[in-house]
């Protein structure tokens, strides 16, 4: 990353992380030199918080206009006022990914560094002072945020024992996250399938749930088409139906609590054909802060090389980086033609390992489960197609299930197959109501040692078993058609 490469979303959130987090102050201000910045704005700003780090070894955080006053002795008016209007701008950002910004910043002192020690290496060599160039191009290669390079000092820092800022949000399946807590930054996560099992309705509903917290998505999709994958975000969102079901009333299927069955209602809901009802949709969204760019490869076009590029634009150009990145699916991606198939998918799943880990950032995955799999009642780690040495990349595998008698019935199972931290083996229920566009409407617990849905008393589903004088349905507990 060169000087002109910096982009100024990077610049900006190093920016109101030095007015707002003493923790990053800390790790940076032995290290970085704000005259590296090409902006005298950014500039300004940062060694502005870094005097008043100097005194109080805290932030500025709403201290900072007078801080930067302080700072400003000798500047002209208009200078000032440009430095005013670049805070003001600043103070309404969201809250930066710090881990993110740290890895960026550190790219950053590395890369000029070296290009202003090089052009002094050269000087030196050129006077025959051999022995200075050599010392200055070892302090050089040594330069770069302390952190990132030497790691933590177990007795000494104990940052790692504050609070756990890799908490990204929760499940988007309310009977799991007691068990999981919710998804990280950093984390790969897979979900597992089999054919048609639904994987890519699971991950455009994680995306939409992550709007919903203000997160930034990029979706990337190798099968289904880019207008097929933002029509299922709207569809998601509202409730909209295919236009063969326009005008037409649907039925809404929810899980009832006191007879622990599944019950149907019938609605009626715009079509996709409907322009006003999905912009209503992406209004809606839009008021959470978060921003979504979908993004579509033509099957076995896209390298992780290209993955990585597009990243890099999206920051540069649309100062947009992701705090989710869903990848549908790798094993279509392209590949090296010299190596087999299972040591390319092998290389590709430790790739988008170390993207989340760079990146900071929550990094989903689909896969396919083998033939044996599909309808199954819980899928198993076994239940990998193509290479099993994926489990071994990926830090959480969750598994979407479906028998033949809950697809009758508009419910499925969702599995933590497989966890790197946390627990395994747990799992929940969910309502599906794909007719209106929602993958989960709803969880509802289940049983390990058998489905409460799957036992043979249980009674089919007919509208005739909705009961429009029940209170436990039109209290509105179960009438969430948001998506949660």
């Amino acid at each position: 990353m060169t000087a002109q490469k910096i982009t100024t979303h990077v610049q900006d959130c190093i920016c109101l992380l030095s007015v707002t987090n003493a923790e990053f102050l800390r790790l940076v201000r032995p290290y970085f030199r704000p005259e590296l910045l090409p902006s005298r704005q950014t500039m300004t700003v940062i060694k502005a918080c870094y005097e008043y780090f100097d005194i109080t070894g805290q932030a500025p955080d709403m201290h900072i206009r007078d801080v930067i006053e302080n700072s400003m002795r000798g500047y002209g008016k208009e200078d000032k006022d440009l430095v005013y209007k670049y805070l003001d701008r600043l103070m309404n950002l969201k809250v930066p990914n710090m881990g993110y910004a740290l890895h960026r910043l550190n790219e950053y002192i590395k890369t000029r560094e070296f290009e202003i020690g090089a052009v002094e290496f050269v000087k030196l060599v050129e006077q025959g002072k051999f022995g200075d160039a050599q010392s200055l191009m070892y302090d050089v290669l040594k330069k770069g945020i302390e952190r990132e390079d030497a790691g933590l000092d177990f007795f000494q820092d104990h940052s790692d024992m504050s609070y756990n800022e890799n908490f990204l949000m929760p499940t988007g399946f309310k009977h799991l996250d007691p068990f999981r807590g919710g998804w990280y930054r950093g984390e790969f996560v897979c979900g597992l399938g089999g054919y048609k099992g639904k994987k890519s309705f699971s991950a455009s509903y994680i995306g939409s749930y992550a709007l919903m917290f203000g997160l930034n998505v990029l979706h990337v999709t190798h099968e289904n088409s880019m207008q097929e994958t933002a029509e299922r975000y709207d569809r998601e969102v509202v409730g909209l139906v295919r236009p063969i079901h326009n005008g037409q009333e649907r039925p809404f299927y929810y899980f009832h609590e006191r007879s622990k069955s599944i019950r149907e209602r019938m609605l009626t809901k715009p079509s996709t054909l409907d322009f006003e009802a999905r912009k209503e949709a992406r209004k809606l969204l839009q008021r959470y802060g978060g921003r979504l760019f979908i993004k579509k490869y033509p099957m076995s076009t896209c390298t992780m090389g290209e993955l990585e590029r597009y990243l890099d634009y999206l920051e540069r150009y649309k100062n947009f980086i992701p705090d989710v990145l869903i990848n549908d699916y790798p094993e279509v991606m392209k590949f090296d033609p010299r190596k087999q198939t299972r040591d390319n998918i092998n290389e590709i799943y430790k790739d988008h390992k170390r993207l989340a880990d760079e990146r900071n950032m929550l990094v989903i995955t689909l896969s396919q489960a083998t033939r044996k799999a599909i309808r199954t009642q819980r899928l198993k780690m076994g239940d990998f197609a193509e290479d099993i040495r994926k489990l071994g990349n990926v830090d959480t595998v969750y598994g979407v299930c479906q028998t033949y008698k809950q697809v009758k019935k508009r419910i499925g199972t969702i599995y933590i197959i497989a966890a790197r931290e946390g627990e395994m083996d747990i799992g929940c229920g969910f309502v599906m109501n794909l007719d209106f566009g929602h993958f989960c409407t709803e969880t509802f617990p289940i049983e390990y040692s058998g489905s409460i849905i799957d036992s043979s008393d249980e009674k089919e589903v007919t509208s005739d078993d909705f009961d429009p004088e029940d209170e436990d349905y039109w209290d509105g507990k179960n009438d969430n058609t948001a998506g949660s």
